[in-house]
């Protein structure tokens, strides 16, 4: 299964791929509003990655290599 994960220097916390997170695994924090990645609870869908409008959402087969 592919791992998702968020490269923080595109990332520009807009909220996109929360809304298409079914699993609640991306939410914005409501004090700073910066982007929150719960991995754990990530299924691997893919959704964020189509909703986000600076592609800084990718997917990974190999886990060693995906970035926080």
């Amino acid at each position: 299964m592919s791992k998702i994960y968020v490269e923080t220097a595109k990332c520009i916390d807009c909220g996109a791929c929360t809304a298409v997170c079914n699993s609640n695994a991306l939410r914005l924090d409501t004090v700073s509003w910066s982007l929150i990645f719960d991995k754990q609870k990530c299924t691997g869908c893919k959704l964020c990655i189509s909703a986000c409008p600076m592609r800084a959402l990718k997917a990974s087969s190999n886990i060693s290599s995906a970035a926080s």
